[in-house]
């Protein structure tokens, strides 16, 4: 990695080795939000003057930002900038659906405003760097923190990636209006054994460079600003002490010539992992692999001195990690103005009406439709509105931003401001109840791993109760996860689900129950049929004792349960919707692709049989007959989000390429073989207009 720029080498020629650690190191200034053991405060005054901070984590409040920004400024020796960065992950004043909830919209565009907005307010604020996007391969609910994430599938995570760094940094890191995007967690931080947090994870290489690594990759190709290590250990191995992937796979094989920075806590942590003996030794090993900045904990701080001193070669690693840092800052433009951000009159940035239409926008396109009987309702209709969530204001979920819950519409509200539909609070009284059940912000996020993915009992004997009492039942689920719906389905009449929505969201389920919006998402995540089907993906792979759609009344000897079945009880890419779309007038151009510049057409046309304006999001699997290595039933390669009105048809086109047909051999290279493969495109898995084609060299 080259590190030739003049200014900053020129700085580090004036800078003695402490204030180069200086700049390794991240504290809290004050309180705030923890997710990770409490450290004892530090005189961070003091330490600002010496030049011995670089970074300051989790404050919001632009006067204090802007008065140890001062300090740095007017009190250290080299006039260094101090970093402020904070965890901006689906909002800041304004609060968006969750990533994953997004992530079920398939809007690009949206998501990379809603990012652009985050970044807009929060760098109005002081913000220079956000700890977003979440860009872990993740394919267990149990899980708490699949809320972050963009789902289960990989071309999704790697479009999606991409999104949230362009709308943060607004491709010119120097502007006022944008912060730096810091992707997480690098890497394997989202599959821990058994699903539960900061566990251990098993990865095969294959398995690494195929789900893991792209979305990342693709967050360094679009310059992406700094990359978070992750907490856990890889194959036995803690990442922080990890070279192959702190160095080997992220500087020399994905380029990326960035800053890197712990998770909370996570250097001192190797001493619990048992790869360090003490807090010296965690310092020695985390800068011979590569971290750039220590978060929180303070090894490098307390010890990085003592191990330059001990041996010299490692002063040669700090001042490579002090030179990212700095570059980081030079790229920020806060050697050229320290208070680029600060904008100490700043309500006037919050808020603005077009920003919650945004909100409520991405929110409308997040809800899923996962079964219909009686939605849309029909006007006057008597409703009651029940359950713990049709009051509550806290739908937002886990990581909501500064965002103040009074903005916040619940659904019962929602409801009362409209006249469409009568609300009766005795639901005896009612046609219809629309019970408002799910996860509280607490039982998801970090530190959120569960064993059951059920509903609190509480709320399953309130959906006991009014199935007993024979009304109409619209269930509206919040969580921050896929659970388990096996035993809710067939006790409701319809059911909308979102992994929390943000603030507009209350409006935005309101107006998909009465049709004033159609119901657009699919889902990124699969729900699992039952728990011990998890880990479970659409993502599936071929064994050698396939089960057969035969009907044969039992197979005993092939890849199977006993008691359940093998698919998930919905699946990625379900969803449904008030219209009717019809896929024909198929056309593709050719059956062989030949080499790397080769392409093929396809052609069809999408109709929207409904009454309604909304949006078809349409897919293109491959399928690879045979490879060196075992490869799924179906990889997602494309997909668009196409809208169409009441009854409007139209022509779309789709192209393959030589990139879609690449895979990780196992020479963890990346090829295409010659052979047989499949196209599959439609509306979802289980409605697929297939063509076989052949790949030539």
């Amino acid at each position: 990695m080259k590190k030739d720029n003049k200014f900053i080498n020129n700085l580090l020629k004036q800078m003695t080795l402490e204030e180069k650690i200086g700049q390794l190191y991240q504290t809290f200034y004050y309180g705030g939000l923890t997710t990770g053991p409490e450290f004892e405060n530090e005189d961070v005054i003091k330490e600002i003057k010496q030049g011995h901070i670089g970074s300051i984590l989790n404050i919001s409040d632009v006067n204090v930002i802007n008065s140890l920004q001062q300090c740095a400024i007017n009190n250290s020796r080299l006039h260094i900038p101090l970093m402020f960065m904070l965890d901006v992950i689906h909002g800041f004043k304004i609060s968006f659906p969750t990533p994953l909830s997004m992530s079920c919209s398939f809007n690009d565009k949206l998501i990379e405003k809603v990012a652009r907005v985050s970044g807009y307010e929060a760098a109005h604020s002081g913000i220079n760097v956000t700890f977003s996007p979440m860009l872990d391969y993740v394919n267990d609910a149990r899980w708490g923190r699949v809320n972050e994430s963009n789902g289960e599938d990989i071309y999704l995570n790697k479009r999606l990636a991409k999104a949230y760094v362009k709308g943060y940094q607004t491709n010119n890191l120097k502007n006022k209006d944008a912060v730096g995007a810091c992707c997480k967690h690098f890497v394997g931080y989202g599959t821990p054994l058994a699903g539960r947090e900061y566990n251990r994870t098993e990865i095969s290489p294959i398995s690494l460079y195929t789900n893991y690594l792209p979305s990342f990759q693709e967050a360094i190709k679009n310059n992406v600003l700094g990359v978070m290590f992750a907490f856990n250990s890889v194959n036995n191995i803690p990442v922080l002490a990890n070279k192959e992937i702190t160095k080997t796979i992220l500087r020399d094989r994905l380029k990326f010539n960035g800053f890197t920075i712990s998770d909370y806590g996570a250097a001192s942590e190797l001493i619990n992992h048992k790869v360090a003996i003490d807090e010296k030794d965690a310092a020695r090993i985390c800068i011979t692999n590569g971290l750039d900045q220590e978060m929180v904990s303070t090894c490098y701080k307390d010890y990085l001195l003592k191990v330059c001193q001990e041996d010299k070669k490692h002063i040669k690693y700090v001042n490579d990690s002090c030179y990212n840092i700095l570059k980081a800052k030079y790229d920020l433009g806060l050697f050229a103005n320290p208070y680029k951000n600060i904008y100490l009159d700043n309500e006037k940035y919050f808020k603005k009406k077009e920003n919650i239409e945004i909100s409520y926008k991405i929110a409308t396109q997040s809800i899923l439709m996962l079964k219909n009987e009686i939605l849309p309702l029909n006007n006057k209709e008597i409703v009651s509105i029940l359950g713990d969530y049709a009051k509550e204001k806290s739908i937002t979920g886990p990581w909501g931003g500064v965002s103040d819950s009074n903005d916040t519409t619940t659904i019962y509200d929602a409801f009362k401001e409209n006249n469409d539909v009568l609300v009766v609070d005795d639901y005896t009284l009612a046609n219809t109840v629309i019970l408002c059940l799910g996860e509280s912000d607490f039982m998801s996020g970090e530190g959120g791993s569960r064993c059951e993915l059920t509903l609190p009992l509480k709320q399953e004997e309130l959906l006991d109760e009014l199935n007993k009492a024979n009304k109409k039942i619209v269930l509206v689920i919040f969580a921050g996860r896929p659970l388990v719906l096996t035993n809710y389905i067939n006790k409701c009449d319809s059911l909308l689900y979102s992994f929390y929505l943000g603030q507009e969201g209350g409006k935005a389920i309101r107006d998909i129950i009465l049709g004033k919006v159609s119901p657009s998402a699919k889902t990124t995540m699969s729900f699992p049929y039952n728990v011990g089907q998890i880990p479970i993906s659409y993502i599936d792979y071929p064994t050698g004792r396939p089960k057969t759609n035969t009907n044969d009344s039992y197979q005993r000897y092939v890849t199977h349960y006993i008691d359940c079945e093998n698919e998930p009880l919905f699946i990625f890419g379900d969803g449904l919707t008030y219209n009717d779309y019809k896929y024909d007038n198929f056309k593709i151009e050719k059956n062989i692709l030949k080499g790397k510049k080769d392409k093929i057409n396809i052609s069809f046309s999408v109709t929207n049989n409904g009454n309604y304006n909304s949006e078809e999001i349409a897919f293109m699997f491959i399928e690879a007959k045979c490879r060196s290595v075992i490869s799924p039933f179906n990889e997602l390669k494309y997909y668009q989000r196409i809208p169409l009105k009441a009854k409007e048809k139209k022509n779309i086109n789709f192209t393959l390429t030589y990139k879609d047909l690449l895979y990780i051999n196992k020479d963890l290279k990346s090829v295409v073989d010659d052979g047989e493969y499949e196209i599959k495109i439609g509306t979802n898995l289980h409605k697929l207009e297939i063509f076989k084609i052949k790949y030539e060299k």
